[in-house]
């Protein structure tokens, strides 16, 4: 037996259009269990209080990257001489070349939170489905031409050695890092960033449509795109229309959007430019009916042929899990020792139903976790984790709130339909949108929900952020029913049909 406990906020307008936010929460009777979690004395109490509160010391934030003296060569501490024993042993095989080639003469340096490591040894992993694996990799390798720090400022290199920009911000000239490779061994070069641009962005934008376009966003300023220039081969410089200040923020936030492409790969798979033989036979052994659909799948992250910038790369298309990664034998970083990294050889990624997930960390399946973990199994967390011997570490997202409500701005008017007109002009009306948020009762969400720990709140930086606005964390988030019926009636929604709705 099931009971459903249905919160409605009703804000009415005319016809078919009601907005109805609903949270819905299954109780299940169940048979008395015997199991109860442990209790926590209060220094361990006050221990878990602690290791909540999370400190950032904007004043001396942590870096990942460690700035070196490139010039000091084969000299410095730094330069590379040591790695994984399983590419020391294809190195004297002659199956591999030297480690300080691989990685070229002026890797990213990186230190790790716990000092140097040990090499050896797998992250084991679980994932909802392919897709998401494939997105965790990609996200979690990092390889971008500049990146976040920890605590966010400040950006760093790490694809590009280092940059600079004109005065007035429109033209960012970035120098890549000498030597660098693909986990193929073929040199990186700007040339792969600009066929990215020509043959995989500008190609292809088009099929898009919107203000921008299909081009990624940090090629854009005020809608206007900008330009990619290769100046030699470790040099190229982002040119746009009007000063863009915010290029770094946005590039170190790409994401899966790399902003590069091993043109020797793709470029024989390309419909324009591509050798039409290869497609065509390609296309024949893979059964892929068009030479676009060929081109994206040879883009997949489970194109084991496809090279990478990953510290891991995957070894083997399987069309189901565990998928495996296995070490990049020619990734460009090394730790303050000259140690290649990364330290771990492989990952291991299982796919499980959501709903094991929990199980699956609390029984040791997984060696770290962040990604999909829920506040509603926070006990299973806490309580099992000295029996099966994991840490639990309290971190919060940035914006504050996991859930948002986002009213559409860009609502389509139809000319046939006068209603749609009505909609688009209230959903974009800032009295309607403050009347909405103060006719939901946060408190009894949170209480059902998350067992009242969190507090009501808007989608924004929190207390312990540079950009923490109190205003806005605490704005319109009042119950304040009978003052959002008295916006509404101020905007003109007076009229109410036969049940009560408010109508045009």
């Amino acid at each position: 037996m099931s009971i459903i406990i249905r919160l409605f906020i009703f804000t009415c307008l005319a016809g078919a259009f009601v907005i109805a936010l609903t949270v819905a929460v299954g109780i299940m009777f169940r048979p008395a269990i015997s199991y109860h979690p442990e209790p926590y004395d209060e220094e361990e109490a006050a221990q878990l209080e602690s290791e909540r509160a999370v400190q950032i010391d904007f004043e001396n934030p942590p870096r990942i990257q460690v700035e070196v003296n490139y010039p000091d060569g084969p000299s410095a501490p730094w330069f590379p001489n040591g790695e994984s024993p399983i590419l020391r042993e294809l190195f004297a095989n002659g199956k591999l070349p030297a480690v300080a080639e691989r990685t070229g003469s002026e890797p990213v340096v990186m230190r790790g939170v716990d000092g140097t490591g040990t090499y050896g040894g797998t992250w084991f992993r679980v994932n909802l489905g392919n897709t998401d694996i494939a997105q965790n990799v990609s996200s979690m390798s990092g390889a971008l031409l500049v990146r976040w720090s920890p605590n966010g400022y400040p950006i760093v290199p790490h694809i590009a050695k280092s940059w600079y920009h004109s005065e007035d911000s429109r033209e960012w000239t970035f120098t890549l890092r000498r030597g660098m490779k693909w986990s193929d061994g073929r040199p990186f070069t700007a040339e792969d960033i600009l066929y990215w641009w020509n043959w995989d962005v500008s190609y292809f934008e088009g099929s898009f449509s919107g203000p921008g376009g299909g081009f990624p966003q940090f090629m854009q300023v005020e809608g206007q795109v900008g330009e990619i220039e290769a100046v030699d081969d470790r040099t190229v410089k982002f040119v746009f229309p009007l000063p863009h200040p915010f290029f770094l923020e946005k590039l170190a936030t790409a994401g899966t959007v790399t902003g590069y492409s091993p043109q020797h790969y793709m470029r024989q798979f390309h419909p324009e430019i591509g050798d039409p033989e290869v497609i065509r036979t390609t296309m024949g052994k893979l059964g892929i009916g068009t030479p676009e659909s060929l081109y994206r799948d040879r883009q997949n992250a489970f194109n084991p042929e496809h090279p990478r910038l990953w510290p891991w790369v995957y070894r083997t298309f399987k069309p189901d899990a565990p998928q495996v990664f296995v070490r990049n034998p020619y990734y460009f970083a090394v730790d303050p020792e000259g140690n290649q990294l990364p330290y771990l050889d492989r990952l291991f990624c299982e796919t499980k139903p959501a709903e094991l997930l929990a199980t699956s960390l609390t029984s040791g399946d997984i060696g770290m976790h962040a990604r999909l973990m829920g506040f509603q199994d926070y006990t299973e967390y806490m309580s099992k984790r000295k029996e099966h011997g994991y840490r639990v570490h309290h971190w919060y997202i940035s914006q504050s709130s996991y859930w948002a409500i986002w009213p559409n701005l860009n609502r389509r008017i139809d000319s046939d339909d006068p209603s749609t007109r009505e909609k688009y002009r209230l959903l974009n009306l800032k009295e309607f949108r403050q009347a909405l948020s103060i006719a939901i009762n946060r408190q009894p969400i949170i209480e059902v929900v998350m067992s009242g720990y969190p507090r009501p709140a808007q989608m924004a930086p929190g207390p312990d952020s540079r950009f923490f606005n109190e205003r806005l964390l605490n704005s319109f988030i009042e119950y304040e029913p009978e003052r959002a019926n008295t916006i509404l009636d101020s905007i003109g929604l007076t009229r109410r049909d036969a049940d009560g709705y408010r109508t045009f």
